[in-house]
């Protein structure tokens, strides 16, 4: 693994570049320093449904259906070696996280996009996942997805069908 290092600063950034069926990813670890975090709530509300009708004879009346979300947000601004100062935004998630603590990211980059994999407090030992390797692998179109699942419906029925009567003939044999 190739190590690049600050001349100011013994934090450092790693990464390495592995080849996927014969894609590129670079996968790299960043180490920050938490400088601030706020913590809030995020809510949906949505509503759907209702109305009707009432008449001389009677009628019908929908009621509406409520439906709520919340979504808890963390913002943490973090860090690097170099000063520069950045926000990670996560959803979702509760990460204990206090100003002066060392962050490591884990990453994952394709010639197209980054992407997040996963986030270690160095001085708690926590840890959090955001993606999987085989959803990373699949989402930078990386993995081709077995050919089952590439099939069509009406092709999937017909190959069913073939397979079927394939394995008769063999048994009426």
């Amino acid at each position: 693994m190739q190590t690049l290092r600050d001349k100011n600063s013994q934090q450092n950034q790693q990464y390495e570049t592995v080849h996927v069926n014969g894609q590129p990813i670079t996968l790299q670890t960043n180490r920050w320093e938490v400088l601030d975090q706020h913590k809030w709530d995020k809510t949906k509300v949505t509503v759907s449904g209702g109305g009707g009708y009432v008449g001389p004879y009677g009628g019908y009346v929908n009621a509406p259906q409520v439906h709520t979300r919340q979504i808890a947000q963390h913002e943490i601004w973090l860090r690097d070696s170099d000063g520069k100062e950045v926000p990670l935004h996560l959803a979702s998630h509760n990460f204990p996280v206090r100003p002066g603590h060392q962050l490591v990211l884990y990453g994952a980059r394709t010639k197209k996009q980054s992407y997040l994999v996963g986030v270690k407090n160095m001085t708690t030992g926590t840890q959090i996942r955001m993606l999987n390797w085989q959803s990373v692998l699949a989402q930078a179109c990386v993995l081709t997805a077995p050919l089952w699942f590439r099939l069509s419906g009406l092709a999937r029925l017909i190959l069913l069908f073939v397979l079927g009567w394939v394995c008769a003939g063999f048994r009426l044999r």
